[in-house]
């Protein structure tokens, strides 16, 4: 009798370090992983890119990496080539997948690039983009759940360690508003209606799926600064209003941590509430002649206090505080 007693205390007890063991390891999950984007503009970024940047990112070895556009300067030409390089880059960068959204650099920009040489259609340059950039899945991206939006194959969601990533395809240049020097300026727009309305349809889309699968954060990454505004004819114009508008209806009514990560414009900065939630980051990641670097952020989406650790992995790096 006296054996037994023993015994199931010894059962008891290794039962109930079982149990905290799993509670400990579920509160300490956390989700890694590397963005950059924003570079190389200059032998001296491709520089620190090739001798800094990616044997850095090697060593760290992060289960994936998000490019977040622009691979290029404006004013390079945008040809095939341009693109199959940029392919070949994306697919020997890591070890892990690497998901990549366009920047404006590689398409809408492409109309201005010596245009009395080029005179190229950003129309015609983003249907070959997705052509040679987006005709396969990333490399190992089906071991996490990844999907992509039909006829809109750059728009990719994807979960890791009960985390849901997004992407969307947002660019500067007034999201493809401004600057039609080539296309008919009427159809531009028109594709820029249908690319939104594509995007906000994503968007919903992964929020209903956090919900439905009870995930316990959402990183959204888009390439273009959706504060900014452009110049209209009598006053200035917000191409981005209908993103924002969508985000705080959705994200109002979620209690997980949301990080929005762009590029386009500088400074590497953090800005927390954004939109007044207080459950919503937006990073402006390195890049853009600013900080030349990429970025590692972890996901504790447990950590109330900061459940994203943001770091430049060169210079280790914390983002400072975006203005207002």
């Amino acid at each position: 009798m006296k054996v037994d007693f023993i015994i199931f205390i010894r059962l008891s007890v290794l039962t109930t370090l079982a149990f905290f063991s799993t509670l400990v390891a579920a509160e300490s999950a956390t989700s890694s992983f590397i963005a950059i984007g924003d570079l190389p503009y200059n032998q001296k970024q491709r520089t620190i890119l090739y001798e800094g940047i990616i044997p850095s990112l090697h060593k760290i070895n992060p289960p994936f990496v998000i490019h977040f556009g622009d691979f290029k300067t404006s004013s390079m030409p945008c040809n095939n080539k341009v693109y199959s390089d940029h392919l070949h880059f994306l697919n020997t960068l890591a070890q892990g997948p690497v998901f990549y959204t366009p920047g404006d650099n590689e398409w809408t920009d492409c109309d201005a690039v010596e245009p009395k040489k080029h005179k190229y259609s950003e129309l015609e340059r983003l249907k070959k983009l997705r052509e040679i950039l987006f005709s396969q899945p990333p490399k190992g991206a089906s071991n996490l759940k990844w999907k992509s939006q039909q006829f809109y194959p750059e728009n990719q969601r994807w979960e890791h360690e009960s985390v849901l990533y997004s992407t969307l395809h947002i660019v500067g240049t007034g999201n493809g508003r401004q600057k039609i020097f080539v296309d008919d300026r009427e159809l531009a727009i028109k594709e820029v209606d249908l690319r939104d309305n594509a995007n906000i349809n994503w968007l919903k889309q992964a929020f209903s799926e956090q919900k439905q699968n009870k995930l316990s954060a959402m990183v959204i990454v888009f390439h273009g600064d959706i504060t900014q505004t452009i110049p209209c004819e009598t006053k200035n114009c917000d191409p981005f209003i209908r993103y924002k508008k969508t985000l705080l209806n959705l994200a109002a009514l979620t209690s997980v941590p949301i990080l929005l990560i762009h590029g386009d414009t500088k400074p590497y900065c953090i800005q927390e509430n954004f939109l007044g939630l207080d459950k919503v980051w937006r990073l402006n990641a390195p890049g853009d002649f600013s900080l030349i670097d990429a970025v590692r952020v972890k996901v504790t989406p447990s950590n109330d206090k900061e459940p994203f650790y943001i770091r430049s992995i060169i210079k280790d790096l914390a983002p400072e505080i975006c203005e207002r």
